[in-house]
C-alpha cells in the first residue's frame, strides 16, 4: 500500500526482468496476471533490460537461435556476427536452453508428489502450484525474489532450490561458453586457410 499498485507492479516487472530479487510488495498478493508477469519474465531468463549478470547468456541465447532461424527461412547458411555455425553449435544451444525447464519442471514435479514438499504450501490447489513453480523459476534464473506463501527453509526445499540454482547457473553457461569457443576455433582455422 506504501507504494501503490502502478508503483508495486512497475517494481516487480523490473525486479524479475533482471537478475535483481528486490521486491517492495509481497507477490503472494498480486493479481493472477501480475503473477503470471512476473513469472513469465523469470521463464525468459531475466534478459531485461540487455541482460544483467546471467541474463546475457540468455539473451545471447536467443540472439543466436534467432539468427538460425531467420538464416533457414530466407535459404542461407547460418551465420552471426559474421561467423558461420552449424549442427554442433545449434545442439549446444538447444541444450542450454532446455536446461532450465527440465530443471523447474523436473524438481517442481517432484515437489507436488512429496508430503514434506506440499506440507510448506501457504496456499492450496492452482496457487499452490504457483508457489512451487516460481520458487524453483527464481533460482533456476539466478533471481532469488519468492512467493511469501511457500516456507522453503525446510531440508527438501534447501537442497532442491541449491540444486535447480547450481545447474540453472552453471549447465547453462557451458555450453554457450562452448559455442563461443566453436566459434572462436572456427575463426582461427579460416585464418590458417588463408595464410597458407
Amino acid at each position: 500500500m506504501r507504494f501503490g499498485q502502478a508503483g508495486a507492479a512497475l517494481f516487480v516487472d523490473a525486479t524479475t526482468g533482471t537478475g535483481t530479487g528486490a521486491s517492495n510488495a509481497v507477490l503472494e498478493s498480486a493479481t493472477p496476471i501480475a503473477g503470471l508477469v512476473a513469472m513469465f519474465n523469470l521463464l525468459l531468463g531475466c534478459i531485461s533490460p540487455g541482460g544483467v549478470g546471467t541474463g546475457l547468456y540468455s539473451l545471447l541465447l536467443l540472439t543466436f537461435i534467432a539468427a538460425f532461424l531467420a538464416a533457414l527461412m530466407i535459404g542461407r547458411s547460418p551465420e552471426y556476427l559474421g561467423k558461420k555455425f552449424g549442427m554442433r553449435e545449434m545442439q549446444f544451444a538447444l541444450f542450454a536452453l532446455l536446461v532450465s525447464p527440465v530443471l523447474l519442471l523436473g524438481l517442481a514435479g517432484a515437489s507436488t508428489l512429496l508430503k514434506t514438499a506440499l506440507d510448506s504450501l501457504g496456499a492450496g490447489g492452482p496457487h499452490g502450484l504457483t508457489e512451487i513453480l516460481y520458487a524453483y523459476a527464481s533460482t533456476v534464473s539466478d533471481n532469488g525474489s519468492a512467493f511469501a506463501g511457500l516456507s522453503a527453509n525446510t531440508p527438501w526445499y534447501n537442497v532442491t532450490t541449491g540444486v535447480a540454482m547450481f545447474f540453472g547457473r552453471f549447465a547453462h553457461a557451458i555450453p554457450i561458453l562452448a559455442i563461443a569457443g566453436s566459434l572462436a576455433q572456427d575463426r582461427a582455422e579460416r585464418s590458417r586457410r588463408r595464410c597458407s
